[in-house]
């Protein structure tokens, strides 16, 4: 066996050069194989992808982040922007945790969203507003991984394709969800709904005095236009 070896790999120049080209064509393809397939995303779905167990990004093709409660809501909101795919409109994205693990949070998720459609519905069909393009956003249990989806949300923002102008949702009021609100207000100039925030700190106050603390949330106890930049109206027209 090893005189084989030899003779047909190693017993002259020649054998010894093609042996070691084919070698290291191999051992080169299995490295950049073994190099993507270990740093490629773990996909969730498009938009998606897994981290620390949970599937954290933006989407708006029906994908439910494995939430059954919400299959439902997430089709219909899928069907309805494919109904208005290749068509003017401005896209709005629902920030909230959306694989809750209690049975209440997924009934309350249940029906953030479905209100979510029915005000899509609507708008969809008003003959002076914008077409509207509803994706879903995950940031993870309690805000965690808000920053990557900060990120994405920026993106589509400036993308003329996803045409970004809004982010609602912000159903808890924490520090991950302050430091998201601030970043995407202050530093991004994308105006955010907030739905049951309560925190003082999380609203900007009554008085138009100064400098507002979230610039492009509205002001606390006033209409949902509130401060926004003359940029970021489109979505409140």
């Amino acid at each position: 066996m090893l005189n084989w070896l030899y003779n047909t790999f190693w017993a002259n120049w020649t054998k010894k050069a093609l042996t070691t080209l084919v070698t290291a064509a191999v051992v080169t393809a299995a490295a950049v194989l073994a190099d993507r397939l270990i740093g490629a995303p773990d996909l969730c779905a498009n938009g998606v992808e897994r981290s620390d167990g949970e599937c954290i990004g933006v989407n708006g093709s029906g994908y439910d982040f494995g939430t059954d409660e919400i299959t439902e809501v997430s089709r219909a909101i899928a069907g309805e922007n494919a109904r208005i795919s290749g068509k003017p409109h401005v896209t709005v994205a629902v920030m909230v945790p959306l694989q809750p693990k209690g049975e209440a949070g997924k009934r309350q998720l249940r029906s953030d969203l479905q209100g979510a459609y029915l005000a899509q519905y609507r708008a969809n069909r008003q003959e002076k507003s914008p077409l509207l393009r509803l994706v879903l956003a995950n940031p993870g249990a309690d805000y965690r991984q808000q920053e990557r989806v900060v990120d994405r949300l920026a993106a589509m923002a400036e993308s003329g394709k996803d045409n970004l102008r809004a982010v609602t949702g912000f159903n808890l009021s924490l520090a991950s969800t302050e430091e998201a609100i601030r970043r995407l207000t202050n530093d991004l100039g994308i105006p955010v709904l907030a739905s049951r925030v309560s925190a003082d700190e999380l609203a900007n106050p009554e008085s138009r005095t100064g400098k507002p603390r979230f610039n492009g949330l509205p002001y606390r106890n006033r209409s949902c236009t509130g401060h926004l930049r003359p940029r970021d109206r489109t979505i409140a027209r």
